[in-house]
């Protein structure tokens, strides 16, 4: 529903908006799926769409066209769980000593009718 986060380039020439899926693995994400992402998105205020996903299937063809129209033919605008699996991002190290290894996310509001998470461990 809507963006989830805010991104901005590193060189704060822009804002992101990103959405998160949680699928089951053979799921495809449809354009329907991300519908209410791209219409909250649909604004100058974004430079770029980024969906991030737990979907091991590709995306649908319209869902792919959408998100590539938006980011100017660029289809670099998603990260699959298997990205994130592969990463050189050591997951353990964001585990805090002394607390449960829990990390939980909080959704607050979010200035562009959305919200944002933030995390918090327990």
């Amino acid at each position: 529903m809507g963006i989830d986060l805010v991104g901005e380039f590193a060189d704060g020439s822009g804002l992101i908006a990103i959405q998160r899926k949680f699928y089951a693995p053979p799921h495809s994400i449809t354009k329907a799926d991300i519908d209410s992402f791209i219409s909250a998105a649909s604004s100058s205020e974004f430079e770029k769409l980024t969906l991030i996903d737990t979907a091991t299937s590709e995306l649908s063809p319209n869902a792919r066209k959408v998100l590539d129209a938006f980011n100017g033919g660029n289809s670099n605008n998603r990260i699959s769980i298997a990205e994130l699996e592969r990463s050189r991002i050591d997951w353990d190290s964001f585990v805090q000593e002394g607390v449960s290894e829990t990390l939980c996310m909080r959704l607050r509001p979010c200035e562009f009718g959305g919200s944002f998470v933030e995390p918090f461990w327990v």
